[in-house]
């Protein structure tokens, strides 16, 4: 399973290198203009365009057919790509933490959005990955494309709220937003290995 996301990490090794740059634009933007949103609403776009990009490539090449024949079982192809998800999406939110630390930003609002974002970001992974299991990559860009346009939509609606009402309940709302997140990371990965157990490659 190793080898697997090694090989997907060199298959997008190109469109990574232009993935960090942006990244890192984002970061100084955040950081110059003191609105951390720029940069956590970022990491959700790319938390899953990486994988989708290793999907891609894997569905060009029939890569599942031939790791299938090589021994690795369809769990392990399914768990790979849920690992390379979480391996783009948790150093990216740690460093958003870094990002209001050093940039002077730190309070109870920010907070809540650094929490809720992890939350939403995890929310599209688990609900993008199952459904591009299902279809295939070309036809679960449509469901990407929508995935994140409601996404920006409660992005804006989170931000209204975190300026509106902030102190501790929008915090609590955030904590409950990240542990669906991760709860629903759980449930959404047993669905894509039921889908992979019955997907004929």
């Amino acid at each position: 399973m190793l080898g697997t996301i090694i090989k997907d990490l060199k298959n997008i090794f190109g469109q990574f290198i232009y993935y960090f740059v942006l990244m890192v634009v984002f970061m100084a933007v955040s950081v110059i203009t003191k609105n951390i949103y720029y940069y956590t609403g970022a990491i959700v776009f790319f938390c899953v365009a990486v994988p989708l990009s290793a999907l891609a490539y894997d569905e060009k090449d029939n890569w599942d057919k031939f790791a299938l024949a090589s021994g690795v079982t369809r769990n392990q192809l399914a768990v790979s790509r849920y690992l390379l998800g979480l391996l783009i999406f948790l150093p990216m939110w740690a460093i958003s933490f870094i990002l209001v630390a050093a940039g002077g930003m730190w309070n109870i609002e920010n907070l809540s959005v650094l929490l809720s974002y992890g939350g939403i970001a995890l929310l599209t992974i688990d609900v993008i990955l199952p459904v591009i299991f299902k279809i295939g990559v070309e036809k679960g860009r449509l469901v990407y494309i929508f995935t994140i346009l409601v996404v920006v939509a409660l992005s804006a609606l989170l931000g209204f709220l975190v300026e509106s009402i902030g102190g501790a309940s929008v915090l609590y709302s955030s904590v409950a937003v990240l542990a669906l997140g991760i709860a629903g990371f759980f449930l959404s990965l047993k669905i894509a290995c039921g889908i992979y157990k019955k997907k004929d490659f």
